[in-house]
């Protein structure tokens, strides 16, 4: 790696780690701040995204991506760059195999590996500056003689722009795409209504009145340190209108310098053109044996675009943002500090380290590992009106599985976690341990007819699986609690059709889920219900006179009933009584029974002072739901 960048890659807790899949294709999508992605054998694609990365393809033909694919957000109305580049220095390693490696913003270093790699350098210097000792259409001697490469010129807003390419073994592309750009204006008259714009000479590239009416967008100051033509290297220029020059070759050192700039003519004068002799930048190649610039280089003028669909080859040729909506991350490692990591749909494990970390498991089989700090786990996501079908009925993908297993490790940690066959742990700590509302719609218990003094309605409460889980929903959570004072938390959620949700949502799109809204309507049974929790399980409670536990149970009429007790085991049932009265009236819901909760316990458990039950209308989805409360957010 001579003359390549000596910057030691981020140790271990210093970075977020971002780890791909060993046994099928990995689509990494990076956050904006600093991380190490790794790919594993297959055919991964890793894209950075914001912040310094690197990024490591290992086996496999890998595609990586050091930044984000380039959006109009990343320019200002004037077409200037808005992105920080000196945040933006990537470091990208193929390894083995035959690998694409992309990168734009930044000084950049890029290093293939083993095999026939592709090495893309894009545009990152944004706009050139005029030299005005070549006048437009001024016949006034050689002009090409009088083009300045200087970083005046190239790089005038002086940008971190300068990248390092490395091949390594085998016969590797090195391509540098160069991106044609305008004001907002400019390019927005030129968008059709699917949002695709003409960059090209019935377009963007037509706009010639004014000088920078439209422009190519420089590369800086690049390297190539291991050009080896005897190994098939070749270097491939593409832009709009761009030319190639050697400003030197020293055949002693083994270095050249290319000068790239646009010839809007490509007749060598400076005409009227908007960018007509701008100069672009340079690369500059340490080679090995020989280098024949009219052989070796050769540039091709495509008429890419700074941004936009369809606008450049990294857009068209790999279909990347499509493939990164569907990131599959296995693996995520935190640092020794306070860190925000939310995973992706599949089977993600998230490890905080050290520090007050924040892990979201997404959708997936997940495994979330607080480590050190108070943490703060929630397995799935914040649910959505998605979740659910027209009817109210919980509605999740059939090909995801939601059964994931929380560690809070030290500390005292929260774990909140909805779908799924779910395992919480606290471990050391005064741990919170939050399950939610999982298994959608309880049946109606018909031995208990609404309305009719037939006898005592508790004593007819049935919590067998049919009427709590009717649709036999993944909703067996297991909660244990480690040592400390830990509270076991449940949070049921009242929900309804979308129709009468719809009826108490507001314009400001906030539902009432209140007696005043969706649990005032009880004209028929289940016009709204509150959703069942299933059966689930404590292993390790120890109440007043021992490790000072508690369960607390909250939602919409919830009451808790003591099914049966021994000396190291209760039962308890959780149900809904509107009328708070132990009668079956005419509620839309009154008297559903939504689960059930065995507690295994060391003695110390006494069901009057260690249990409690907290009235509150929570809602199922929604602004108003007050869902950051039942998560433990707030």
């Amino acid at each position: 790696m001579d003359n390549f960048p000596q910057i030691e890659p981020p140790a271990e807790g210093e970075a977020v780690q971002l780890i791909g899949h060993n046994k099928k294709e990995s689509f990494i999508n990076g956050s904006d701040d600093a991380e190490v992605l790794k790919g594993k054998k297959r055919d991964d694609i890793l894209a950075g995204s914001g912040g310094e990365d690197w990024l490591y393809g290992k086996q496999g033909q890998d595609i990586l991506l050091g930044d984000n694919v380039p959006d109009e957000t990343d320019f200002d109305a004037d077409g200037k760059v808005t992105v920080n580049h000196t945040s933006m220095n990537d470091y990208l390693f193929g390894n083995i195999g035959e690998d694409t490696l992309i990168d734009q913003f930044g000084s950049d270093g890029l290093i293939g590996g083993q095999g026939n790699d592709l090495i893309i350098s894009m545009s990152d210097s944004n706009i050139p500056q005029e030299n005005q000792t070549i006048p437009a259409n001024v016949d006034d001697g050689d002009d090409l003689a009088r083009l300045n490469f200087s970083d005046t010129y190239i790089n005038p807003d002086n940008l971190s722009a300068n990248d390092t390419l490395k091949g390594g073994k085998e016969a590797d592309t090195f391509s540098f795409q160069l991106l044609i750009n305008a004001s907002k204006e400019i390019v927005e008259k030129h968008t059709n209504d699917q949002g695709v714009t003409n960059w090209g000479m019935n377009g963007v590239a037509g706009e010639n009145d004014n000088y920078h009416d439209h422009w190519v967008e420089g590369i800086g100051h690049d390297k190539i340190i291991d050009f080896n033509a005897k190994e098939g290297d070749s270097i491939k220029v593409f832009g709009h209108t761009v030319q190639k020059r050697l400003l030197e070759n020293d055949e002693q050192s083994k270095i050249a310098v290319i000068g790239l700039y646009s010839d809007q003519g490509n007749d060598g004068q400076r005409g009227g053109g908007a960018h007509d002799l701008d100069v672009l930048g340079k690369i500059e190649v340490h080679y090995k044996g020989k280098f024949d610039f009219d052989s070796d280089v050769t540039v091709e003028n495509e008429d890419y675009g700074a941004y936009g669909l369809d606008s450049n080859a990294m857009i068209e040729e790999y279909d990347i943002p499509n493939k990164l909506d569907e990131a599959n991350t296995s693996d995520f490692v935190g640092t020794n500090g306070d860190d925000e990591i939310e995973g992706n749909l599949g089977k993600n494990k998230i490890q905080g380290l050290q520090g007050d970390d924040h892990l979201i498991g997404q959708a997936g089989k997940d495994k979330l590992e607080g480590s050190e700090g108070d943490d703060h786990l929630i397995g799935d996501y914040i649910p959505t009106e998605a979740d659910y079908d027209a009817e109210g009925v919980l509605d999740l993908p059939e090909d995801v599985v939601y059964d994931d297993k929380l560690f809070g490790d030290t500390e005292s940690d929260t774990l909140a976690d909805q779908y799924g066959d779910d395992k919480l742990t606290g471990g050391d700590g005064n741990d919170r341990l939050i399950s939610i509302s999982d298994s959608s719609i309880p049946r109606e218990n018909a031995n208990i007819p609404a309305g009719v003094d037939d006898g005592d309605d508790l004593k007819k409460l049935d919590f067998s699986n049919e009427l709590i889980n009717p649709y036999n929903t993944a909703s067996k959570d297991i909660l244990t609690g480690g040592s400390g004072a830990d509270t076991f938390e449940w949070n049921l959620l009242i929900n309804a059709s979308k129709d009468i949700v719809e009826k108490h949502t507001d314009d400001d799109e906030i539902i009432n889920w209140g007696m005043n809204g969706v649990a005032g309507e009880n004209d028929n049974y289940h016009d709204h219900w509150v959703d069942g929790i299933g059966k689930d399980l404590i292993m390790d409670f120890s109440g007043q006179g021992g490790e000072d536990d508690k369960i607390i149970v909250r939602g919409h009429t919830v009451k808790v009933k003591l099914l049966s007790e021994t000396s190291d085991k209760a039962e308890l049932g959780i149900y809904s009584d509107q009328g708070n009265d132990g009668e079956r009236g005419n509620g839309a819901h009154d008297f559903d029974v939504l689960g059930k909760i065995v507690v295994k316990h060391d003695g110390n458990f006494n069901f009057d002072n260690d249990v409690q039950v907290v009235g509150v209308d929570y809602g199922a989805y929604g602004n108003g739901a007050e869902l950051y409360q039942v998560f433990g957010l707030e």
